[in-house]
């Protein structure tokens, strides 16, 4: 079972559980926290090539209605002297879009993975947590995390510096990580995507617009993640921590109404409704198929914060071959790996 597992990527995920059961002892074997990290390759293709030769899919349109601005600043050609996509528009702008989201999981790490990435000399200035892509609405209402409008204008404009420090060293690259957009695929298409009655998912969306694009998502142990966000995501921060009985009365209560809102309307549904929503980003597998029926699965690297945390250096070397970056000196691993 463990060779079966590693071999489909997911050992060491918290799609499973970090442990597998032998066939021919049925003793449970714990497994190394670098096991699944042994596959992960990098990209074997030119962001350029696969965004100037894309074929849209037959449900193209759609898309499009969904985010028309997207579409209105997106290049029919990015400039292949750039490892990063990235073009210069009518007005002589030179534009970048991310070459990689880390899309989640929230409370499992994604704070740390990009702050340690951002130290890596290839690494060109990024955006931590604009949330466009799920928070930021079509039509534009304002602002938003993409000033003036909120619309795609404004979230390319969020990695003009590291446009900026590209042009002058095309092999760098730059990316975000927004911790929700992995887990609200269902439910966010440039806010919600009911309020809209679309029928399409985050990931086709993102897809459409940006097919080369590396994703990466991070994950932890359920219980402990929902427990860490029952803390952070309290009224107020200034809050005191509450109880563990009071954790335990709210998990209860959370739990109930999954199960109902299962019974009375079924998974899909409720996954989709995104209530309670904390519980429900516990729930990783459920998202597994939205992404990876869409990207093709060598785009998409699954972690765990746990193993990350036991093997720190190992992960961020994956993550690093996964990306495409160089390996990094001493000196400079100190640096990314300091605390």
């Amino acid at each position: 079972m463990c060779d079966s597992l590693k071999r489909r990527g997911l050992v060491g995920t918290d799609i499973l559980t970090p442990q597998c059961r032998s066939h021919s002892t049925g003793r449970v074997q714990a497994v190394s926290p670098t096991m699944y990290l042994q596959d992960i390759k990098g990209p074997n293709y030119s962001t350029a090539v696969r965004w100037n030769g894309f074929n849209p899919s037959a449900r193209h349109a759609e898309i499009v209605e969904a985010a028309p601005d997207t579409w209105d600043v997106l290049p029919t050609q990015l400039d292949p002297a750039y490892r990063n996509p990235c073009w210069t528009d009518a007005n002589n702008r030179f534009r970048c879009l991310p070459y990689f989201q880390i899309i989640g999981v929230s409370k499992c790490g994604t704070t740390d993975l990009f702050a340690r990435l951002k130290r890596h000399p290839e690494f060109a200035d990024g955006s931590k947590g604009p949330h466009f892509w799920d928070e930021c609405p079509y039509p534009p209402r304002g602002a938003c995390t993409a000033p003036p409008k909120g619309d795609f204008s404004g979230y390319v404009d969020l990695f003009e510096k590291g446009a900026y420090q590209i042009k002058t060293n095309p092999i760098m690259i730059t990316g975000e990580a927004s911790s929700n957009t992995y887990t609200g695929v269902f439910t966010f298409v440039r806010g919600l995507a009911a309020r809209r009655h679309l029928n399409i998912t985050l990931a086709q969306l993102i897809y459409e617009a940006q097919p080369y694009q590396r994703l990466i998502v991070i994950m932890r142990e359920p219980v402990s993640r929902y427990y860490s966000a029952f803390h952070y995501y309290r009224r107020r921060p200034s809050e005191p921590f509450e109880s563990p009985e009071t954790f335990h009365a709210k998990a209860t209560s959370e739990i109930a109404r999954w199960k109902e809102c299962v019974q009375r309307s079924g998974e899909a549904a409720c996954l989709k409704k995104y209530d309670p929503q904390q519980l429900i980003k516990g729930m990783y597998a459920s998202f597994v198929e939205a992404w990876t029926s869409v990207f093709p699965k060598e785009n998409i690297l699954f972690l765990r914060n746990e193993d990350y945390q036991a093997a720190p250096r190992e992960h961020l070397t994956a993550v690093l071959k996964f990306l495409g970056m160089r390996d990094l000196t001493q000196d400079e691993w100190e640096r990314m790996t300091a605390v």
